[in-house]
């Protein structure tokens, strides 16, 4: 009898463990509301690999002159990242600013698709990156766009909070792999989502939203409960001790 009772108890326990878990991960979503979806890109598109890809500066649209550093500043962080994709083929500066000189246009070309397209053409590049930093009432929003020289269909086109120049470095750690997936180029999701979530905990931080907390630590509530369940449900079997021990 205290075989049998011991071991309704661990299937009890085991099965209030799992319902508790469960409710537990539909709630979160509940506490901390849906999260926001800060990508505006289309949907990833079938595209050849093998593509030369340009980034021109950035345009500084703040009317803060601290920004202006980060015009060329964040064209090369992002340029350095996306140069250690073996498939894409960075055009050097030097071609861009040939191209930008000759054509008569400034180097950041955010406003102008067709501006764009042209530079990216004469610089012999497949796809051109802009980008602009802009300030939207109090906010200030740094805005990318990716752009085929070929059709000039636009193939991201993100914006993202920031504060200061180390706001924008998580942008740059998600856009060196944002956009090489939409380039039709391996990126595992499990990378892609990590660096969306540091990105995304970063700007809800800065913004006072605590929304992130409780995904946090409903997340770790939920890894515990079936961690012990698990354990509970692959210990020895208590009544078979009990049952030998008796006799």
């Amino acid at each position: 009898m205290i075989a049998v009772h011991r071991k309704n108890m661990t299937r009890r326990s085991l099965s209030l463990l799992l319902t508790a878990s469960f409710s537990l991960g539909l709630a979160l979503p509940v506490w901390a509301g849906p999260p926001t979806d800060m990508s505006q890109s289309v949907p990833t598109q079938s595209i050849q690999t093998g593509r030369n890809l340009a980034v021109v500066d950035f345009e500084n649209h703040t009317g803060d002159k601290r920004f202006d550093n980060l015009k060329r500043g964040l064209s090369e962080s992002l340029s350095s990242k996306l140069a250690r994709r073996p498939e894409l083929k960075l055009v050097e500066r030097s071609q861009l600013d040939k191209a930008v000189k000759e054509l008569g246009f400034a180097q950041s070309v955010y406003a102008s698709a067709t501006e764009a397209k042209e530079i990216g053409k004469m610089a012999g590049a497949d796809v051109i990156v802009t980008g602009a930093l802009v300030k939207a009432g109090t906010r200030l929003e740094l805005t990318v766009r990716v752009i085929d020289v070929e059709t000039a269909q636009i193939i991201v086109a993100d914006s993202y909070d920031f504060q200061s120049e180390n706001d924008t470095l998580l942008v740059m750690d998600y856009l060196s792999l944002l956009i090489p997936q939409k380039l039709g180029l391996y990126v595992s999701d499990r990378e892609l989502d990590m660096a969306r979530n540091r990105l995304r905990a970063q700007q809800m931080a800065k913004s006072g939203d605590n929304n992130w907390i409780w995904w946090t630590v409903g997340g770790v509530a939920v890894a515990v409960a079936i961690g012990v369940g698990v354990a509970l449900a692959t210990r020895p079997n208590v009544s078979q001790e009990v049952i030998i021990g008796g006799r």
